[in-house]
């Protein structure tokens, strides 16, 4: 990741308890923008397990598989995902229909956003993982015309209740301060 640029907007969903047929978490933001692109980074955290990983998870632009490496914005690493120990990586059963031209990418992923163009994420969490927390993290560096939202989706990729987060219910993901207890009380006079 290019640390010389930094995010302007962090943003969460906050932890969310998968519900139990949720199969596949997808993420998808809009450039609304008519010239300008967009460099966006996604996370989706695994936030059951200490320590917390990413899913597995693949990127579409308009439907077609893309590979961040490939545009310079991502730098792969590769020496622990399950697509390099084992040569391929295992769909869930219900989304063997799609084909995927890479592996999945295990780690935070970095992506520039055409002008009119629509990021798909789709992310697997473990089968074996109920109940599962997670959270999804959007790192924004130019939030203008930008629109986003995240749900998780059956086997049957219908969009599962209680799983569904829209642009406005996504919250500024930052540090707080510190502060003193006469920030919260006011002292009164006597």
């Amino acid at each position: 990741m290019d640390i010389s640029q930094k995010p302007i907007v962090i943003l969460s969903s906050g932890p969310i308890t998968l519900n139990p047929k949720t199969k596949a978490i997808s993420v998808e933001i809009l450039n609304i923008s008519l010239n300008d692109m967009r460099k966006v980074i996604i996370e989706i955290k695994n936030w059951t397990n200490n320590p917390h990983q990413e899913f597995a998870k693949f990127g579409f632009l308009f439907g077609e598989q893309i590979n961040p490496a490939e545009s310079g914005d991502a730098v792969r690493n590769e020496k622990d995902t399950e697509a390099n120990k084992t040569g391929s990586y295992q769909l869930p059963i219900q989304f063997n229909d799609l084909t995927m031209t890479f592996p999945p990418i295990m780690e935070p992923f970095i992506f520039t956003i055409p002008a009119q163009n629509r990021l798909s994420i789709l992310a697997f969490p473990p089968s074996q993982m109920n109940p599962c927390v997670y959270e999804v993290r959007l790192y924004l560096f130019n939030p203008v015309n930008l629109i986003y939202s995240s749900f998780g989706l059956s086997a049957d990729g219908v969009p599962q209740e209680g799983n569904t987060i829209l642009s406005k219910q996504f919250f500024p993901h930052h540090p707080i301060p510190p502060f003193s207890m006469n920030q919260i009380i006011p002292q009164r006079p006597f």
